[in-house]
């Protein structure tokens, strides 16, 4: 269940050796089949290496040698249902 989720980040200046440091959890409990993938993406013009969700073709947690990134998740409201009546006297 996606039930919350946190993300954080410490600026390069307040790290002993000037890098950024990321943070994330996305709060994805363990699930058979397995809710994450690992890949490792290489080409001659790009790398990546992150974790995707089955049929996703790029990583949603992934880092390379310039960056990374993540995501939060959390309960969110996704669905809205509408009860339509048509108007008897405009059909349109």
């Amino acid at each position: 269940p996606f039930i919350g989720s946190n993300s954080w980040v410490i600026g390069a200046k307040k790290t002993k050796k000037g890098k950024v440091i990321l943070a994330n959890d996305p709060h994805i409990k363990f699930g058979q089949p397995s809710v994450w993938y690992q890949s490792h993406i290489k080409t001659p013009n790009y790398e990546m290496y992150g974790y995707n969700l089955a049929l996703t073709p790029f990583p949603l947690l992934a880092h390379n040698r310039d960056y990374a990134y993540g995501i939060t998740m959390f309960e969110n409201d996704d669905v809205d249902f509408y009860f339509e009546i048509n108007n008897p006297e405009n059909e349109n």
